[in-house]
C-alpha cells in the first residue's frame, strides 16, 4: 500500500481509517454497509451495488430483512 503500481493510481494507507471515521460520524440508518476508499478508480462501487441488491433479494423477506433495509437503502 502507498506505492505506485504502474497503473497511475496509488493508495494512501490512511484511506481506510479515514473512511471508517467518516462512517462512524454518520447517523444510524445512514451508514453504508460497504464504501469504496480508493481516491480515483472505483470499480468496486458497481460490485457493492450488485452485492447489496443481492442481499436484499435473498434475505429481504427473512427476519433479517428490516435490518438489511435499514443498512442498505
Amino acid at each position: 500500500m502507498g506505492t505506485e503500481d504502474g497503473s497511475g493510481r496509488n493508495t494512501d494507507p490512511m484511506d481506510v481509517p479515514e473512511a471508517i471515521a467518516e462512517i462512524i460520524t454518520l447517523a444510524p440508518g445512514q451508514r453504508p454497509l460497504r464504501r469504496a476508499v480508493h481516491p480515483s478508480f472505483r470499480p468496486q462501487e458497481e460490485i457493492n451495488r450488485v452485492s447489496a441488491q443481492s442481499q436484499l433479494t435473498f434475505l429481504g423477506e427473512t427476519p433479517y430483512g428490516p435490518w438489511l433495509r435499514d443498512v442498505l437503502e
